[in-house]
């Protein structure tokens, strides 16, 4: 369960850093900084379940 869950962030984030190019393309500054802003959160739920899964199979 949690495999998929890190999965989903993992998306998300490339998703989001898709999107925050395209914002920057169109100069759309403050979009791309609410982007970037929703990559990190992402990147630490991701980096999260990547401890909570070394831990948990250790």
């Amino acid at each position: 369960m949690l495999e998929l869950a890190l999965e989903a962030e993992r998306n998300a984030i490339r998703r989001y850093k898709r999107r925050a190019a395209q914002a920057d393309a169109l100069d759309e500054v403050a979009l791309k900084v609410q982007i970037e802003d929703l990559i990190v959160d992402e990147t630490r739920h991701a980096e999260e379940m990547e401890r909570i899964l070394t831990d948990w199979k250790t």
